[in-house]
């Protein structure tokens, strides 16, 4: 949930609560549900409801206080546009499971996509985030795990060697 909301999340305070917000690509259903239970297993005494916004997207969502403790980074303005920085029991969550936090970036603001070169196909993993502390939290995830990366873009990151690719598809069950 912390890699979601790092890539398409958004914390919003209104009058009496806070609404914790993801915004999700309506193409990836099983997606969808994954983020809904993950926000009930979290927050289980608060409703999590989903909304279309657009025919391409969905935004699951819930209200409660607690969203705020979970996710202290929140702040005004986009989070590109300000430094964030993890709490160190974030950081210990992430040192447990860093698999689990690339997945939930990969699947905010990732993908896994194919290269066509020479009539060889070579699948790959990118990641895109315009926040340099977001770029900082999944290379040190990707180092964590020992995952070979390459920065061919100031905001991406990509993942192409074929046994980091493999160990990929495995460890978050990727289709190939």
């Amino acid at each position: 949930m912390l890699g979601m909301y790092l890539g398409d999340g958004f914390l919003a305070g209104l009058p009496g609560s806070c609404r914790f917000e993801i915004a999700l690509d309506a193409k990836y259903p099983a997606l969808v549900e994954t983020c809904a239970a993950a926000m009930e297993a979290l927050y289980p005494e608060r409703k999590v409801r989903r909304r279309t916004m657009k025919a391409n997207c969905i935004v699951v969502y819930s209200h409660g206080w607690r969203w705020l403790a979970l996710f202290p980074h929140h702040g005004r303005g986009r989070k590109h546009e300000r430094h964030i920085e993890l709490a160190d029991w974030q950081r210990d969550l992430i040192r447990e499971s860093p698999l689990a936090f690339i997945s939930g970036l990969i699947d905010s603001d990732g993908c896994r996509s194919i290269r066509r070169q020479d009539g060889h196909e070579y699948p790959f993993y990118s990641f895109d985030n315009q926040s340099s502390d977001i770029i900082g939290f999944f290379c040190w995830a990707c180092d964590l795990v020992g995952i070979h990366y390459t920065r061919p873009k100031s905001r991406t990151v990509s993942i192409a060697r074929r046994a980091d690719v493999g160990f990929l598809d495995r460890e978050l069950k990727r289709k190939t």
